[in-house]
């Protein structure tokens, strides 16, 4: 009798010649190293996309601006393509993994007392990544560092844009908090 596998897989071929092969490593410790990491490989003819969704953003994002190149190209190619829509969709997935990164990175500066270091990765995501899940932290982050660094203008300016475009989510009470906390005159 078969043993249960720690990971399931298909290939599937089309009847154009194109292939497809999946892989999913369940949810288990026993699975990668990320639980519930899933990868997808698309095969072409001049090569192949691996994209793979990943709940840790602690590793390594190599692979996530392999994957954001890759998808921009199948949408600068076949722009009005079943593909380019698709693209489209899993670079919204890859952007929010890029700027989680970014987040982390920035928090870890930011527990360090090192607010400059932290200041540049939470721009990034509220400059490059702004369309992410990501923006309102990155400017609550933002206000929290020029607070610290004593700039209260500036952190009015990033508490001001965090209010008008998520002005019920709780980083902006947040930082509105804060911001009558420290700098009730800025």
């Amino acid at each position: 009798t078969p043993e249960f596998e720690d990971f399931g897989e298909a290939a599937l071929c089309g009847n154009n010649g194109t292939s497809n092969y999946f892989r999913v490593d369940w949810f288990t410790p026993a699975g990668l190293g990320t639980w519930g990491d899933g990868r997808t490989v698309i095969l072409g003819t001049k090569g192949y996309i691996e994209l793979r969704k990943y709940i840790d953003v602690g590793r390594d994002q190599a692979r996530s601006h392999l994957a954001l190149a890759s998808l921009n190209e199948v949408i600068a190619r076949y722009p009005q393509s079943d593909y380019a829509r698709d693209a489209e969709l899993k670079l919204d997935m890859v952007r929010d993994q890029l700027a989680g990164k970014e987040m982390e990175i920035g928090r870890y500066y930011e527990r360090a007392g090192h607010w400059l270091a932290a200041q540049i990765h939470f721009r990034k995501v509220v400059e490059t990544y702004q369309t992410t899940s990501h923006t309102p932290e990155a400017l609550y982050r933002l206000t929290e560092s020029f607070l610290s660094l004593g700039m209260p203008e500036e952190a009015q300016k990033s508490a001001a844009v965090l209010g008008a475009n998520y002005p019920g989510s709780k980083w902006y009470q947040r930082a509105y908090d804060l911001m009558q906390k420290h700098a009730p005159g800025a």
